[in-house]
């Protein structure tokens, strides 16, 4: 079984905590088993060690004792004196010593262990015949000393030895302190462990390892799926994630390498001073202009807080080329629905008029009514299909002129006006009703709080080269200022939700070649000038 089936067969159904907290105690355990063993088996020997140490340092002392070699020296020998000293000695030491005069005679004995030390009180044939009197379990023949007196002879021998059984004891001893400690050492490590089990599931939200690389997978499929370039960056400003769509706006901004971008900085894919701006105040921005490589994108930065803490941003940009063609769709379905809206509004209060007239049976007022709304109807609609020739533009005013009866006001367009229907093969007739829709939105909203007369002019004059469109109101007059930063994108003195419309209109007639312009005084009002060349193969 490899090692990682067999660590899938351990962990098989366990928390994460349970089984961090299973692992530190198999791995202690087994080190602390190891340690103890190991140690125990050493003991005896050290413990033999440092008593044959002890009993050589004790053997020592006694031979350089001047009071032992003056006691030995004395005719008889003083025997009272030596078992005195030697008794303090083994008191402090518990060792077993035998002292014998220069004859071998056995002179002072000290037994704290009981054990029979001598089968003959007397030994004439030097160390080795001392030795053969004594027990090996307790004493060594490389043990006995010599005891010298003050001229050098000797006088007589002294050993010191411990027992097996004490040695035994000490043993116990001791593995008995290890088995403690590492018991105690173990229940500290269950105790660290699930520590740090807690720890480890509080940094992860509570969330299992399958779960977390679940969601991973989850959310990188989500990115994938996201339209817009999605660039994670980290505190640091490197980036650490790009979504599929960032790598295709990379490749189409001209990047070659779109590979290795982990931990590279923002910078290399545009200006970063906006970013660095959030992660500096924790405050999301919108709408923000980012050039990658010569692409121009615009998007957001939204920051990345976890815990309290900023930990970076995310950056979704989009082209601005599809964000304008999805605004410029919009504002075309917008005026559209607002023109359609106009009309089914003054509709529908006409045939309130007509079901009041039936329900008061005034059938000669009714007659007159229905013929002149009829005629009124047949006139506009006939003035505007005469001189507009395109069905999708014509159709698009004559839905403005009921959207500027609903407002009460005076909507025009000039006697001069024409626009041929072969103009839409190359100015794509789409374009030409998001400026003037927009352009006439403008001045309805400008005379919409008037209280005199209200009127708005437009005029479409088709030239051999050039295409002129002029919207005129007798609004109010804008001030320089104003007129400094009307065509600028999010700019309004309407309120939110405004500052789109005029930068369109200049953000098309970019597309198409063409230009405006804006004149404004407190007599004549404000007038807006449209011109866009007529080109073959010119359409957008």
């Amino acid at each position: 079984m490899s090692y990682q089936n067999m660590q899938k067969h351990i962990f098989k159904g366990m928390k994460l905590y349970q089984a961090i907290v299973l692992l530190i105690i198999i791995v202690m355990g087994i080190a602390l088993i190891t340690n103890a063993t190991l140690i125990r088996k050493q003991m005896g020997s050290i413990v033999n060690l440092r008593l044959g140490m002890n009993a050589t340092r004790i053997s020592t002392t006694i031979a350089n004792s001047s009071e032992i070699a003056e006691a030995l020296t004395k005719v008889p020998v003083d025997e009272s004196a030596i078992i005195k000293l030697v008794s303090k000695i083994s008191n402090a030491t518990n060792a077993s010593i035998v002292i014998f005069d220069a004859k071998g005679k056995l002179t002072a004995v000290y037994n704290p262990t009981n054990e029979s030390l001598l089968e003959t009180t007397s030994a004439s044939q030097g160390q080795i015949g001392i030795m053969q009197g004594l027990p090996n379990n307790i004493f060594k023949k490389d043990d006995v000393k010599n005891i010298y007196d003050s001229n050098g002879n000797i006088v007589g021998y002294v050993i010191v030895g411990f027992p097996e059984d004490l040695v035994s004891k000490l043993s116990r001893d001791a593995v008995d302190i290890i088995v403690i400690s590492s018991v105690l050492a173990l229940a500290l490590g269950i105790i660290g462990a699930l520590l740090l089990a807690r720890s480890v599931k509080n940094t992860l939200y509570g969330y299992e390892p399958i779960e977390i690389a679940n969601l991973l997978q989850e959310r990188n499929t989500l990115l994938d799926t996201v339209k817009e370039g999605v660039f994670a960056v980290d505190k640091n400003c490197n980036i650490y994630l790009i979504n599929i769509s960032g790598l295709l706006i990379l490749e189409k901004a001209g990047v070659d390498d779109l590979t290795n971008w982990h931990e590279k900085p923002f910078a290399v894919v545009a200006d970063d001073s906006e970013v660095k701006k959030v992660l500096k105040s924790g405050k999301a921005l919108n709408n923000i202009d980012f050039d990658i490589h010569g692409l121009k994108t615009v998007g957001d930065i939204i920051p990345i807080t976890i815990g309290g803490t900023l930990t970076g941003a995310i950056v979704s940009v989009n082209e601005r080329t599809a964000i304008k063609e999805m605004a410029e769709q919009l504002t075309g379905v917008t005026n559209y629905a607002d023109a359609l809206r106009a009309q089914t509004h003054e509709f529908m209060n006409k045939m309130h008029v007509i079901n009041g007239l039936l329900a008061t049976d005034n059938l000669t007022e009714l007659k007159k009514y229905v013929q002149q709304i009829s005629s009124s109807d047949e006139v506009n609609m006939e003035y505007i299909t005469s001189r507009i020739k395109d069905p999708l533009l014509s159709g698009f005013l004559i839905g403005k002129k009921s959207r500027a009866n609903e407002l009460q006001l005076d909507f025009s367009l000039s006697e001069e006006s024409f626009f041929p229907a072969d103009l839409s093969k190359i100015i794509a007739v789409n374009d030409i009703i998001l400026i003037i829709g927009n352009l006439l939105e403008n001045s309805f909203e400008a005379l919409r709080f008037l209280d005199k007369e209200r009127i708005v002019n437009l005029a479409i004059l088709t030239y051999e080269d050039e295409l002129i469109i002029t919207v005129e109101n007798n609004g109010p007059a804008i001030s320089s200022d104003v007129l400094a930063k009307i065509f600028k994108k999010g700019y309004t003195t309407k309120g939110s939700g405004h500052g789109v419309g005029l930068f369109l209109v200049k953000e098309k007639l970019a597309t198409i070649g063409g230009k405006i312009s804006v004149e404004s005084d407190i007599l004549d009002g404000t007038i807006f000038t449209v011109e866009i060349p007529i080109k073959e193969g010119a359409k957008t």
